[in-house]
């Protein structure tokens, strides 16, 4: 797993037990470093094992579980969540965590966002200063705040918007407004 260029004040990691901690320590989570046999399915393995053990007891926030599971996080999904695209491609339970496109996924669960650590501390500032219930009347600030972020650290537009929808729930966005935050980075120039 990478970490972000520096410590953030904010850290969006779960707690892992050591036996999970193992586990990740022995794991491959970019998929393209992974080859056909063997040592794939062994990954694999690992995975599942360790998402089975997270989702056992109940270590990942909800947000970030429907984020996988509910098409209503999914932007862009055709009313599909990512969980139903696997299925839709025949891959099914157990299956679906073992798969290396799953592995992404697992980072998320166990990580958070995937934002260097001045973008991170930088939005959850601005999303503070809403003072705590985010409204309608406080997104439009926010996607500025999202897009000068974006801009300043000259971030790939794609994965930051997706990743940028992923830090709005973080910091308790509500889920009809998080989207927006996502679509001001897919527009920024």
């Amino acid at each position: 797993m990478t970490t972000n260029e520096t410590a953030s004040t904010q850290s969006f990691a779960i707690e892992l037990t050591e036996p999970e901690v193992a586990l990740l320590r022995e794991m491959e989570f970019e998929a393209l470093n992974l080859l056909n046999g063997e040592p794939t399915r062994r990954n694999g393995r690992r995975a599942r094992e360790l998402a089975q053990s997270l989702l056992k007891r109940k270590a990942i926030p909800e947000h970030r579980v429907r984020w996988f599971t509910d098409a209503e996080y999914y932007v862009g999904g055709r009313a599909k969540s990512r969980e139903s695209i696997f299925e839709s491609n025949g891959c099914r339970g157990s299956d679906i965590l073992e798969h290396p496109h799953f592995l992404q996924t697992l980072k998320y669960w166990i990580a958070g966002p995937q934002l260097p650590s001045p973008v991170v501390d930088g939005f959850c500032s601005a999303v503070e200063d809403c003072f705590g219930h985010i409204t309608s009347s406080d997104i439009s600030g926010l996607c500025k705040t999202a897009r000068q972020l974006f801009r300043a650290h000259r971030l790939d537009r794609k994965s930051a918007a997706e990743e940028f929808f992923k830090l709005a729930l973080e910091c308790g966005v509500p889920t009809h407004h998080a989207p927006m935050i996502r679509d001001a980075i897919m527009r920024a120039r």
